[in-house]
């Protein structure tokens, strides 16, 4: 899976995810910020297998929180120079959500568990591990989950 957006380009296959992005802010295994990448090139990030994911949702930056009766996990791993694209791990539990307005656009990679997304139009689309899906900004539906992991990159031109 390839996906391009603003001269920034992020590859997932096998379950593991490469990233290349000039200018950005990433983080590094010891959870401290890496230096931003120079204008002349940028830095090649690795990201291991999903069977090894559970370790990276054991740092420290990774953000826990629950409401409405799930529990999900964020793992922020890259912001590029003026927030327009964020990339991340990300961990929730069981949840049904009514969305009158998608907020940003959004590519995703499951690695476990999946979602049902219902369109306003009345089309549902099952996503489950191993698929990806695009949701762009605007997009109204229901989202449901029994549970998934996911990879995502947001982008936000405002």
């Amino acid at each position: 899976m390839i996906y391009r957006k603003a001269g920034r380009l992020a590859i997932a296959a096998a379950g593991a995810l490469f990233f290349a992005a000039p200018a950005a802010t990433c983080f590094d295994d010891s959870v401290n910020l890496v230096p931003e990448a120079t204008a002349s090139g940028g830095k090649l990030h690795y990201y291991p297998n999903a069977e090894q994911l559970g370790a990276l949702f054991a740092r420290p930056n990774a953000v826990k929180s629950a409401e409405d009766g799930q529990t999900t996990e964020d793992l922020m791993v890259f912001i590029s120079k003026g927030r327009q694209v964020d990339l991340g791990f990300y961990d929730a539990t069981a949840s049904r959500w009514d969305i009158d307005h998608y907020s940003v656009d959004e590519f995703m990679y499951f690695l476990e568990g999946g979602v049902t997304l219902t369109g306003a139009d009345g089309s549902v689309t099952e996503v489950k591990a191993g698929d990806a899906v695009f949701i762009e900004k605007g997009w109204k539906g229901v989202w449901e989950t029994s549970g998934y992991r996911k990879i995502y990159v947001i982008y936000q031109n405002e």
